[in-house]
């Protein structure tokens, strides 16, 4: 398949706060103009469990937006965007493995290559990402999930002119549990960062090193 498409992305402030909690709270966003987006890819099965998609993309956008630290307070403890007009170049890889009715397995990951105009780095954007994730069903009534998610180096501003800082790469592993007591009602677990690794979200904010979460759905 391929195709060639285009679109303005208006970036409101409920958007860019679930991207990134600590910006701004008066900050106003511009919209990015996504002008060109060219794709092809690949995509199919190797047999009933097994399928898989491959897909290039390279995209021309205008006013793109990365996050920086805020340098107006002393903390340097909430961010603030830059814009800059960039080329995008990414491959996108997806294997989908179900060996039986209960499993699923799927491993995804995503390259990408930036060109600015600006900017020296595309601030606070990795290189890569990746994830491996594994779903069992039981009956539809036990549903567990376990995965693991990788971020590559991101480099922040840090306002230095002669070095250039980078977050390390980020490994997190979570798992995921849930009861259904009934069509109504179940009861669910969630472990977040579950070997307790040392990385950071952005610049001055490391991740919960051990994060536990329980609860209840109900359905009326």
């Amino acid at each position: 398949y391929l195709g060639v498409d285009g679109y303005l992305e208006s970036n409101n402030n409920r958007s860019i706060v679930e991207e990134n909690p600590f910006v701004l709270p008066t900050l106003s966003m511009r919209p990015t103009s996504h002008k060109l987006i060219g794709y092809a890819g690949i995509k199919g099965s190797f047999s009933d469990a097994v399928a898989y998609n491959v897909k290039g993309s390279y995209s021309i956008i205008d006013d793109a937006y990365f996050f920086v630290n805020d340098r107006s307070n002393p903390l340097m403890n909430q961010f603030t965007v830059v814009y800059d007009d960039i080329t995008l170049a990414k491959l996108h890889g997806e294997l989908t493995i179900r060996p039986s009715d209960p499993w699923k397995v799927f491993l995804k990951g995503t390259y990408y290559n930036y060109v600015l105009v600006r900017e020296d780095q595309p601030w606070n954007k990795p290189k890569f990402d990746m994830s491996l994730q594994a779903r069992y069903n039981m009956g539809n009534k036990i549903l567990v999930d376990a995965g693991i998610y990788a971020i590559g180096a991101r480099y922040y501003e840090n306002y230095n002119p002669v070095e250039e800082e980078t977050l390390p790469l980020a490994i997190d592993v979570n798992l995921g549990l849930e009861y259904r007591y009934s069509t109504l009602l179940s009861f669910w677990a969630r472990i977040n960062n579950l070997a307790a690794q040392d990385y950071y979200l952005y610049h001055n904010y490391p991740a919960y090193k051990f994060r536990m979460m329980l609860g209840l759905t109900y359905a009326l």
